[in-house]
């Protein structure tokens, strides 16, 4: 997964310490939901899974992380369908993917100082 930094620029400023805070931002989101989705995994809370996985969705998809936004989606279906079982197993690709998303989000960031 890789953050595309001249889309940002394009998309969003292109100022370098607005861009650095925005990209600040959704980092701690994510690390602030990681912990959560990996208290999730394995119960039946579906509801909660999909409500994780919506706070995520629009910065995921600004930042053009298309499989990352897809995945999320993906889980908010699933937990709209009630299947614990489909949930869990999603939210486990969730995981993974918001692991890579800090990675890249943190090259990101080291990529604009």
């Amino acid at each position: 997964m890789k953050i595309d930094i001249d889309y940002l620029k394009e998309t969003i400023d292109d100022d370098p310490d607005f861009l650095m805070g925005v990209l600040e931002t959704f980092e701690k989101d994510i690390k602030l939901t990681l912990p959560e989705f990996k208290e999730l995994h394995g119960t039946e809370d579906v509801y909660l899974m999909g409500r994780k996985a919506h706070k995520l969705l629009s910065s995921s998809q600004l930042f053009n992380l298309s499989a990352y936004s897809e995945s999320l989606k993906k889980l908010e279906t699933l937990s709209d369908e009630g299947n614990a079982q489909k949930c869990n197993a999603q939210l486990e690709l969730v995981i993974r993917s918001s692991e890579e998303c800090i990675e890249a989000l943190e090259d990101a960031r080291n990529q604009l100082k």
